[in-house]
């Protein structure tokens, strides 16, 4: 197991193309606890970024994240990765290593933590030219890769990208199975009006009827927060205590963590949580399955919800999880636009057979956890 801080030096680097030889030297390191305002900073500053890259998101989830094998539950541990070139940091990358009883796991972002992405963050680099925006991203993920075969030994990496980073060939040409996912993105800029209007017939008489019935949706408390967990865990539609949403909502609460509960009168409905970040409010967990004298109310939860996001300034409403074809009979309604990211895959021939029997063989396979 490597020590936190240490600097991994690498020589020049060459790049196919490359007139000449590339004359510089990058470093890997393990971020410390000290750092995170550099790691914080440099999140912010990227269009990759999100608050899940966060370094108080990471270590929540480090806390809470598990994997389960032969029914064994395996505690999370946390690599916060970072690539230096002479112009600076070139990227992060936090990773999750699980020592299970047989190998070791590799995964970003971490199980059990309704996480839908995570992956690099990159330097913006607006400034150059498409060559070397390519041969950047290679020569960082190089590092990476080196590390976590060379240092970490794992038998299966799995990494999920942030929507934006489309350039999956490195990880291609490194041997890894890359399969496209989706997420939904609603561009709030036109307005209230105009999204209004471009909403299905279906699903403005949802809305319409909720608000006749006399549902009304406010912004919660964490106890509001419990109840939808209630909801979400008789459904079997989470995976973890409530203590890990209290942590994040303890930390987070109220600038970057809301709750959005419908109530009738005095009786609580259903609800869900918005988790805003820059210029992104993102329908993260909760609208779990409710009827109500008939019908949802979760349709005017989401309405609510996208009116906040525009009245505070934000530009796009995300309702993660497009990926989900329980989920897609509610979510398809909002006419949101799919915006793709990537699923990235390595497994050692071994380590395939053995997955593969203890799916048949095992009752205790929870689908949630991921592969």
């Amino acid at each position: 197991m490597v020590q936190c801080g240490k600097i991994f030096i690498v020589g020049y680097q060459t790049g196919p193309h490359d007139e000449t030889i590339r004359e510089y030297r990058m470093q890997l390191k393990v971020f410390q606890e000290n750092e995170k305002q550099v790691w914080d900073s440099f999140v912010k500053e990227s269009e990759y970024g999100t608050i899940f890259h966060t370094w108080d998101w990471l270590k929540i989830v480090e806390r809470y994240s598990f994997k389960y094998l032969f029914r064994k539950r395996t505690p999370s541990t946390l690599y916060p990765l970072g690539v230096y070139d002479n112009a600076g940091l070139v990227g992060i990358f936090p990773l999750y290593c699980y020592d299970t009883p047989l190998f070791r796991v590799v995964s970003s972002p971490a199980y059990a933590v309704e996480n839908h992405y995570l992956g690099p963050v990159l330097r913006n680099s607006a400034g150059l030219i498409p060559e070397n925006q390519q041969l950047l991203f290679l020569d960082f993920f190089r590092e990476i890769d080196t590390y976590i075969r060379n240092t970490l030994h794992p038998r299966v990496i799995l990494f999920h990208t942030s929507p934006g980073l489309s350039d999956m060939r490195p990880l291609m040409w490194s041997a890894y199975e890359v399969e496209p996912r989706y997420t939904y993105k609603i561009d709030l800029r036109s307005g209230k009006e105009a999204l209004w209007n471009s909403f299905p017939r279906n699903l403005k008489r949802m809305i319409q009827k909720a608000e006749k019935a006399g549902i009304v949706v406010r912004e919660g408390s964490e106890d509001d927060l419990r109840h939808i967990f209630n909801l979400l865990r008789e459904r079997d539609r989470i995976s973890q205590d409530f203590d890990f949403l209290h942590d994040l909502y303890q930390r987070f609460h109220p600038e970057n963590f809301r709750v959005f509960i419908a109530y009738h009168g005095d009786s609580r409905l259903s609800g869900n949580t918005l988790v805003t970040y820059k210029d992104t409010a993102y329908f993260w967990i909760g609208s779990p399955k409710y009827m109500f004298q008939g019908f949802s109310p979760n349709a005017l939860v989401v309405w609510q919800g996208i009116l906040w996001a525009i009245e505070n300034g934000y530009s796009c409403y995300e309702i993660l999880g497009a990926d989900d074809i329980t989920l897609f009979p509610f979510k398809r309604k909002f006419n949101a636009s799919l915006s793709m990211y990537f699923t990235a895959r390595w497994v050692t021939p071994l380590t395939h057979v053995t997955r593969s029997v203890y799916r048949l063989a095992s009752s205790k396979y929870d689908p949630k956890q991921g592969d």
